[in-house]
């Protein structure tokens, strides 16, 4: 088994230790969003939902049996990619 950090949710009565997939199912996280109205830049003005995201849930302990709330907070980070391949550069090479 490898070691990973990941996030770690833990009954407030017994201490006993979750992960997320344990308590959350994914697609009801995340939601479901369809007609996404987007300007031309790309930013998004306006969006439905078949199915809304639902980042609060109520989980009954497996050990103590206890219920406890868990909210979950998202964020989302993007970052560039450093480029590899400078296609700035003239370049020659032989065939």
């Amino acid at each position: 088994m490898k070691d990973v950090n990941f996030v770690k949710i833990t009954c407030p009565y017994c201490k006993a230790e979750y992960t997320l997939d344990e308590i959350y199912i994914g697609k009801y996280i995340t939601g479901h969003s369809k007609d996404i109205i987007k300007d031309p830049t790309g930013k998004i003005i306006a969006t439905t939902w078949t199915e809304e995201p639902d980042f609060t849930e109520s989980y009954k302990c497996d050990y103590c049996n206890r219920e406890f709330n868990v909210n979950l907070e998202v964020k989302a980070e993007s970052k560039e990619v450093e480029d590899i391949l400078d296609f700035s550069k003239e370049t020659s090479s032989l065939i």
